[in-house]
């Protein structure tokens, strides 16, 4: 009777630790890559994402009703990209841009290179640089890849004030299907990087 009952125990913790793993596995990546946008009409973009992610960041920027991009950082190839959509502007500096009766503006905030905590120290400086602006800042809209999301939010919504509605938007993933992420190297690899990112975000605040 007893052998039976711990084979009932054993079967069942099997069948409960495979329905966890599987909750897990579905779930993970539309956590980390979370898409929760809210009404403003300025787009914080990134600055060291990969070029073709920054291109979905112009188009986010172009095609919707934002009045105002803040790029955090960025190498030349990014501002290569923001120059061909007739997008420029200086570190430091502002620069309108005229697109039809719709005015546009372009602020780069540097942000220090070679910062151990990238994301972080790019987050402070976007709070600093809202603290000595002259505008009043209710929203903004932060653009990031895919399964980074969750992380930037957290960090940027730490370091913001919290009368500020942050909101997130996350590129679809390249070369890897996010429903079965588990069958490409590269999901593999950066779900399981961001994870393990989003833990030590959350475990160095403390």
């Amino acid at each position: 009777m007893k052998g039976i009952l711990v084979t009932r125990k054993k079967f069942f913790f099997l069948i409960l630790s495979c329905s966890l793993f599987i909750t897990v596995i579905i779930s993970i990546h539309p956590f980390l890559a979370m898409n929760r946008p809210v009404q403003s009409s300025i787009l914080v973009v990134e600055g060291w994402l990969p070029y073709s992610f920054l291109q979905y960041a112009v188009n986010e920027f172009t095609e919707n009703s934002y009045e105002t991009m803040i790029l955090l950082g960025g190498n030349k190839k990014c501002k290569m990209l923001l120059s061909n959509h007739s997008i420029s502007g200086e570190e430091n500096s502002t620069t309108e841009i005229q697109e039809g009766k719709k005015s546009q503006q372009l602020i780069i905030i540097p942000v220090e290179s070679g910062a151990v905590h990238k994301t972080y120290s790019a987050y402070r400086a976007l709070n600093n640089w809202i603290k000595n602006s002259d505008e009043r800042i209710h929203a903004i809209n932060i653009f990031t890849a895919s399964v980074h999301a969750r992380k930037s939010y957290i960090l940027c919504r730490r370091v913001l004030d919290t009368d500020i509605s942050v909101g997130v938007i996350s590129s679809a993933p390249q070369y890897y299907n996010p429903k079965y992420w588990w069958l490409s190297k590269r999901g593999i690899y950066l779900v399981s990087r961001n994870t393990i990112g989003l833990l030590y975000a959350l475990l160095w605040w403390f």
